[in-house]
């Protein structure tokens, strides 16, 4: 089996991200994700394990994580979703994983996902093929630490098949896929800290919503964890902001404070780097040799693809997968405080950016229009290729009902790129985002076809070249 062959195979299962609904009209439950690792000899086990939920920042404060066990461990990175290759999902040392260990791990556990798809527990999705894959993966490697970016939510997710965790992280909460998870910040609270096992270290990171932390602290009493509530246990200082990192200072009542450099950008990806540095300082409480001495490299070398990614600057073109109304507002945060809005100088310059927007069907795209609408000087909607995509004519009602100005639409992200840049006239900064989807091929239109892709920057460069 090539890697083409094994794609190809886990794209017949149902997928709930590419489409509404799949091959079949059931999906995927946890029972039946549990019964397809047994029959596989449970792969999930044998290792240590970081499990990671939220709604903002959980894919970023996964990859810091990552790259600082990674510095003196084995370690094995599972997020989703992935911009370009499915490789990008599994990721070795910050570096998507080999297309011949890909395929190969597919080839494997082939034969027990049909037995399990076809048989009365059916049917495995695809999201749950590349779960086992992955813990599969991990085993025949002989990885030492496994994190696990749980995919929605936490109960009921195909990541929640743990006995026991090292480590569970949950990052800021907010209100998302209500009609699964809940109607309130409590209530998905609840849901996401379902995954938090017996004995386990929960980092909960700072919260916009005062409803979470008192579900955590009651999930963590009734399963005998340890809470560590980073807002109340670490203080940040931003100390120098560019375009192409920040620096901070972080004091903690244990250590003191120490400088950490990163080429994330944004004041959100300073509290998810704390996330993930108050997960590790726990970790070092039992491994004083963990990564301390290595903790500042592992955090600065880290820059996730198409979260404030600046792929040109005459003028500046920004890629953001910015996909509801807190994380637009972050976008719009991260911009004012990274990007200048117009090259121009005196009366000619714009004080706004022209920005290129798709979302998906599920999300409000009410509250993206209310954050990005009072910093633009014009939004061009259009449709990713996804089927999940939204519908001009819906987005553009909405713009119509809060009286976005200066608000085009095209039916594609390429023509939509191609009217951004008259707008922008070769002075107005260029921001793509509303969607993942769209944001991955803007990426694809603006650095070719096969885009490099890697979760490590390169430091003495900058951002811009982190994939050199």
């Amino acid at each position: 089996m090539n890697y083409i062959d094994a794609v190809n195979f886990l794209l017949c299962l149902p997928d709930m991200e590419r489409r509404s609904r799949g091959p079949q009209a059931r999906t995927m439950s946890l029972e039946t994700m549990k019964l397809l690792l047994a029959d596989l000899n449970f792969p999930q086990r044998g290792r240590r394990t970081v499990h990671v939920t939220g709604s903002k920042g959980k894919g970023s404060t996964s990859a810091f994580v990552a790259s600082a066990l990674a510095m003196n461990h084995s370690t094995l990175l599972y997020t989703s979703p992935h911009l370009h290759s499915y490789r990008e999902r599994i990721c070795e040392d910050l570096h998507p994983i080999a297309e011949s260990d890909f395929a190969n791990g597919v080839e494997r556990i082939m034969p027990t996902v049909i037995g399990v798809h076809d048989g009365d527990y059916g049917p495995v999705s695809t999201f749950g093929a590349m779960t086992s894959l992955f813990f599969e993966l991990c085993r025949q490697k002989q990885i030492e630490w496994q994190v696990v970016e749980v995919g929605l939510g936490g109960l009921l997710d195909a990541t929640n098949v743990f006995d026991q965790t090292d480590l569970v992280v949950i990052t800021a909460i907010s209100l998302e896929h209500t009609s699964i998870l809940g109607n309130t910040a409590a209530e998905i609270a609840a849901n996401k800290g379902a995954i938090i096992k017996p004995g386990s270290i929960v980092v909960l990171a700072e919260q916009n919503d005062p409803q979470v932390l008192p579900v955590i602290k009651d999930i963590c009493v009734q399963q005998g964890a340890r809470l560590i509530d980073v807002e109340a246990e670490y203080q940040i200082k931003s100390s120098k902001v560019t375009n192409q990192g920040q620096s901070f200072e972080l004091h903690s009542k244990k250590l003191g404070m120490r400088s950490f450099k990163l080429q994330m950008l944004g004041e959100h990806q300073l509290r998810n780097a704390t996330t993930a540095i108050a997960a590790i300082d726990a970790l070092l409480e039992g491994e004083a040799s963990l990564v301390a001495r290595e903790l500042s490299v592992a955090v600065e070398r880290v820059f996730v693809p198409g979260r404030m990614e600046i792929v040109e600057r005459a003028p500046y073109v920004i890629l953001d997968g910015a996909h509801n109304g807190d994380s637009a507002s972050a976008l719009v945060e991260a911009l004012g405080r990274h990007v200048p809005a117009s090259t121009a100088k005196g009366a000619s310059a714009k004080n706004g950016y022209v920005f290129v927007l798709g979302v998906n069907s599920d999300k409000d795209i009410k509250s993206i229009l209310e954050a990005l609408a009072p910093v633009s000087v014009a939004i061009v909607a259009c449709c990713s290729a996804s089927e999940k995509a939204m519908p001009l004519e819906k987005i553009s009602e909405v713009a119509d009902s809060l009286g976005v100005k200066n608000f085009d639409t095209r039916s594609n992200c390429s023509d939509a790129l191609r009217r951004a840049r008259e707008l922008a006239d070769g002075k107005q900064s260029i921001c793509v985002t509303g969607s993942l989807y769209l944001v991955a091929e803007a990426r694809e239109l603006l650095l070719g076809p096969k885009p490099s892709w890697s979760l490590e920057a390169n430091v003495e460069q900058g951002a811009i070249h982190q994939n050199s």
